[in-house]
């Protein structure tokens, strides 16, 4: 039978130091990212929206302060200053947000990870660093903590179809320590199953699951779609380390199942790992229907969508996601119209509404990975 993790947190309290105001200085401002790639959170970098917990120390002093990422920098739900010196500060960071938490923590991974928001939940990453009113900036590089396995499952039953997979035998409980910057699983809390997500690594259907830095001997429990259930042990230790990423190769053949769960070991960020269990659909909204009506993207899986338009000089128009303006995307800062051509374009949540440069049939390709648009000419009228 399968069980979930016993999952749990002790966390504590969130505060700002009074006597942090506009008197003692300078506003601070604060950037951050991911190693050195830009892609997401659960990646390589922090998406829009994120929320990041803050820690600071003399002369700043500040405990759990959220800061939201807007896709250009970190901001702090109320200000934090400068002191009256050029005095530098030790700045630690961490993400996800979390209301309690505290330099020292027990945290826990979720025993379902079938979600983007269940699996980005399940991250932790870390950054620390010292700055002083002359730098400007405080820019935070993070690192992740915990370890991501990827479970890639060859089925050559074609009637036996995936349905679900779980990696158990391994510990969800785990202590941090910001100010040490480290995470490690505790032995105490004993041993569950994970429920893994379903994503796509370089065009092909594979698992993924995170858990913290451990030693143990992982089980594999492939169930189908008929009720038929596949246990495999590895039957000795591995090591899960922080930060880096595990690729199980996993073969499902009759009543056997075979797997290396140590042949391609690399860093958490030499991926394309994209979570595909929550699917979306994406509009294009503008004044040819009065901002009143989507026009519905073609999904062509991957996370990239496709439609064709006729497009009139003078229209302006937007791209959405699942008819929403929460999540409404354009070129560049909010602002005048931005005027495409054929090429390819980096969207900005929020960002300015589009124009086309010339009257007639165009294709349009969202790539909601890459975040990218790509507008091609057809044909005139």
């Amino acid at each position: 039978m399968i069980t979930a993790l016993s999952l749990g947190a002790v966390l504590a309290g969130c505060s700002v130091r009074e006597d942090n105001s506009p008197d003692a200085g300078r506003e601070i401002r604060f950037t951050a990212s991911v190693g050195t790639f830009q892609v997401k959170a659960t990646d390589t970098a922090l998406e829009t929206g994120d929320a990041v917990g803050l820690f600071a120390y003399e002369p700043v002093s500040a405990a759990n302060v959220r800061m939201n990422w807007n896709g250009q920098q970190l901001i702090p739900e109320q200000p934090l200053f400068w002191g009256p010196y050029e005095t530098q500060t030790n700045f630690r960071a961490y993400y996800p947000y979390k209301e309690d938490m505290r330099e020292r923590s027990v945290l826990c991974v979720n025993a379902d990870q079938t979600t983007h928001a269940l699996f980005t939940e399940s991250d932790l990453m870390l950054a620390d660093t010292f700055a002083s009113p002359q730098d400007g900036v405080v820019n935070f590089q993070f690192r992740h903590m915990l370890s991501k396995v990827i479970l890639n499952i060859e089925n050559l039953t074609d009637a036996e179809q995936i349905a679900e997979v779980y990696l158990s035998n391994v510990r969800g409980r785990y202590s941090v320590s910001l100010d040490w910057t480290d995470a490690y699983a505790m032995d105490t809390s004993g041993l569950g199953t994970i429920k893994a997500g379903k994503v796509t690594v370089n065009g092909a259907e594979a698992w993924a699951v995170i858990v913290p830095p451990q030693w143990c001997n992982p089980c594999l429990i492939i169930t189908t779609v008929s009720g038929r259930q596949y246990d495999f042990t590895l039957g000795s230790e591995i090591y899960f380390e922080s930060g880096h990423r595990y690729n199980a190769h996993v073969t499902i053949d009759g009543d056997t199942v075979s797997t290396d769960f140590t042949s391609d070991v690399t860093e958490w960020t030499d991926n394309n790992d994209v979570m595909f269990a929550e699917v979306h659909e994406w509009c294009l909204i503008g004044s040819f229907t009065n901002w009143g009506e989507d026009l519905y993207f073609t999904n062509e899986g991957n996370g990239i969508y496709t439609i064709e338009f006729n497009y009139f000089t003078g229209d302006e128009f937007k791209f959405r996601r699942d008819a929403d303006w929460e999540f409404n995307y354009g070129i560049g800062e909010y602002g005048e119209a931005f005027v495409a051509k054929d090429g390819t374009y980096a969207l900005t949540q929020g960002g300015a509404n589009i124009s086309l440069n010339a009257d007639g049939l165009w294709s349009m390709t969202l790539d909601t990975v890459a975040e990218t648009v790509t507008f091609e000419f057809i044909s005139e009228f």
